[in-house]
């Protein structure tokens, strides 16, 4: 880990009075510890700070992984979606939470959350907050459940919000015992309301889930408090929200329509948030940067004018990116875009909701590269109705754009899972989907009407896979399906 690394984890780890903050608490483990400065929690900080109300993150995430790194991974793996590829659905439940809390399928995972869960709450108590906020992802649950309870058990008011928070199974699991509250959608305006709720002295009542009331003008939330010190990479937010609505994506459950902050508020941003941290490195977290072709020109216009030597990442649709637009990204710092292709064979994208023609998408992957700009494939296996003429159409496309250069084109593919907030969790029948329960303490298993068996969407996905390693042999194969199938419980 790099020094600037340390100093993020120490300023997670270091919990101590702060005139009774509000603590926005990240439960161990979130993924990406290379992005331990978490935008969501950093927002909110800013919000209450600027209607008055003091508060700061304590990110647990990054304390686990800067101590243990393996019972980081451990912790990660038995709430992270990766868990239920090999059944395609998400079957996260209350029984689940139940006996990975009481160690019935790992006694010492159990133990060691225990051990520290007490360390975390009792240093959080001492700095005696009048409210702590969790913030909630699926690979986190099962930690924010267990520090929850011991906040709720010393008497501690606790929220819980975040992505996770849409899940039916997960808000109810966490009102029960864990938690007060459970804000679904954005949070700012009613953690605000409960914060001043609490230091009034009035207390939360009790198994509430309210939906947040969405900010209609981004332009006017403050700049996130990302903390004292350096940071590798700064987390910028220029939306909210997505334009498309993907059959298999969970977005529009929380994210309820787009919206965009103008280019010159993001730049004035990043400009400020470079100057204090000293990064040279933005991350967009935004679900799509190309949302609108005229206002990401405007930005990169100012990027390249305000912030010269910038390098920054972000994610796009394989549409709308023409020669003159990736120029404009490159000169702005643009080294590295991540497309949401998901699938080139288009039977298979128009059945997953994409709205892009693959022939088209492989074309703008082709210029981004051209453009200097480093590509990377965001690809899906396993899709209902998909054919092995389908997938070998994904297969070959995927190594015709891997052929352009190692170093300029990555791929990232993994099987579908149904996630209940989805469209096609939503409505499964429709799309030819059966989700069949997997009973208390088990995962869901899904299975379509027509189109791949689980096992053979594993294998279409260890083959495109395999092609990071330049070859779609069988030893490479089989070790990459059997690392997928050793995820099963």
């Amino acid at each position: 880990m790099t020094e600037s690394g340390r100093r993020h984890v120490d300023r997670g780890e270091d919990i101590r009075p702060a005139g009774e903050a509000v603590l926005i608490i990240i439960p161990p483990a979130i993924g990406h510890p290379d992005r331990f400065a978490h935008l969501g929690a950093a927002s909110l900080v800013a919000f209450l700070w600027a209607h008055g109300v003091p508060a700061r993150t304590v990110n647990l995430s990054a304390a686990l992984y800067a101590r243990d790194r393996l019972f980081y991974r451990r912790l990660y793996d038995a709430g992270s979606l990766e868990r239920f590829w090999p059944h395609g659905a998400w079957g996260f439940s209350a029984a689940y939470v139940d006996e990975a809390l009481a160690g019935a399928r790992d006694p010492a995972l159990a133990e060691a959350l225990q051990r520290f869960s007490d360390r975390a709450v009792a240093a959080i108590v001492r700095a005696r907050p009048p409210l702590v906020g969790i913030s909630v992802l699926q690979s986190n649950v099962i930690a924010a459940a267990a520090i929850g309870t011991r906040l709720a058990e010393a008497g501690i008011p606790v929220i819980c919000g975040g992505p996770a928070g849409t899940d039916d199974a997960i808000a109810v699991r966490l009102l029960r015992g864990s938690c007060d509250v459970v804000v679904r959608g954005e949070g700012e305006r009613a953690l605000l309301r409960f914060a001043r709720q609490v230091v009034r002295g009035t207390p939360l009542r009790s198994g509430t889930v309210i939906d947040g009331t969405p900010v209609s003008d981004l332009d006017r939330l403050p700049i996130p408090d990302l903390g004292p010190g350096a940071l590798d990479a700064i987390p910028v937010a220029a939306s909210r929200g997505c334009v498309n609505r993907c059959r298999f994506c969970e977005e529009a459950a929380y994210w309820r329509r787009i919206r965009r902050r103008s280019p010159a508020v993001v730049a004035a941003e990043i400009a400020h948030q470079v100057r204090r941290h000293g990064a040279r490195r933005v991350h967009f977290n935004d679900s799509l940067i190309n949302h609108d072709p005229a206002w990401l020109g405007e930005l990169c216009g100012l990027l390249a004018a305000g912030s010269p030597g910038l390098a920054w990442d972000a994610y796009a649709r394989p549409a709308g990116l023409d020669r003159r637009l990736l120029a404009a990204m490159g000169r702005a710092g643009c080294v590295e875009i991540h497309f949401g292709v998901e699938h080139f064979s288009q039977r298979v994208a128009d059945a997953l909701g994409k709205r892009e023609d693959v022939r088209e998408a492989a074309a703008v992957v082709r210029r981004a590269v051209r453009a200097g700009i480093r590509a990377k494939l965001l690809l899906i296996e396993g899709v209902p109705g998909e054919t092995p003429r389908d997938h070998r159409a994904n297969l070959d496309a995927a190594r015709r754009l891997l052929e352009t250069g190692q170093s300029a084109v990555d791929l990232s593919v993994n099987p579908l899972v149904i996630t209940p907030q989805s469209i096609f969790g939503r409505s499964p029948a429709r799309y030819g989907i059966r989700l069949i329960p997997g009973g208390d303490g088990d995962a869901d298993r899904a299975e379509f009407d027509e189109g791949p068996d689980r096992a053979t969407a594993l294998e279409w996905t260890a083959r495109i896979r395999a092609l990071r390693e330049g070859s779609v042999g069988g030893t490479a194969v089989r070790a990459v399906a059997e690392h997928l199938r050793e995820r099963l419980p």
